[in-house]
């Protein structure tokens, strides 16, 4: 993933002319970093659920993320949009005396299609505001010592809203950020036992945009 970011960035720099131009027919890439929430499943408590409330219940966890999205301007103030990324956790617990230590990470990706709405504010600002349908999909691992075990594979479908907006730093480059909120239904299955709930839960993206194109 992270060699396909970095041609990403290379391939928008190359593209990019020497205007910024948010106008019909153009287009506008970026690369992000921000934070977002899993949901994961729990590991088999031996009682034939993979029930919510557990000693190892993890439904809902905060993950790093990396992503990337792309913007085309089918009007002059109207874009489609398309998004993607992978989000990551991870944490160590150490015990009181002589125990192995307790390991916890967490893996996902999620890719989003949606329209925003887009608008100017100067010559230097443009803010975008729009729904998307998003599909997330991930899975938390456990590890003491040499023992590991895999939680089964969670996806969710979901509504997304969000707002953001680009600052201009000169005619080829720009800062984008968004927060934003998902709100559907998670579920996963496991050796029969399946679980789902609703699930919900907010986003903050930032990182660098580029324009290009244009009539």
């Amino acid at each position: 993933m992270r060699k396909i970011l970095v041609l990403a960035l290379l391939l928008a720099v190359a593209l990019v002319p020497a205007s910024w131009a948010m106008e019909q027919g153009a287009s506008m890439f970026a690369l992000e970093i921000g934070q977002g929430q899993g949901d994961q499943a729990n590991p088999d408590l031996g009682d034939g659920y993979l029930g919510l409330n557990g000693d190892n219940s993890t439904h809902n966890s905060g993950q790093i993320q990396l992503g990337a999205e792309y913007w085309y301007m089918f009007s002059s103030d109207y874009a489609l949009t398309v998004s993607g990324g992978i989000g990551m956790y991870r944490e160590t617990e150490q015990p009181a005396g002589a125990g192995e230590d307790l390991k916890y990470t967490t893996s996902s990706y999620r890719v989003r299609l949606g329209g925003d709405r887009v608008g100017q504010i100067g010559d230097r600002f443009s803010w975008f505001m729009g729904p998307g349908l998003e599909y997330w999909s991930g899975k938390s691992k456990y590890e003491v010592g040499t023992d590991s075990e895999e939680t089964p594979q969670v996806t969710r479908y979901a509504l997304n809203g969000r707002f953001g907006g680009v600052m201009k730093l000169g005619d080829q480059i720009g800062i984008v950020g968004r927060i934003g909120h998902s709100f559907g239904i998670a579920s996963a299955e496991k050796d029969g036992a399946k679980t789902s709930w609703w699930a919900s839960g907010f986003e903050a993206m930032w990182g660098l945009a580029f324009s290009f194109g244009g009539k």
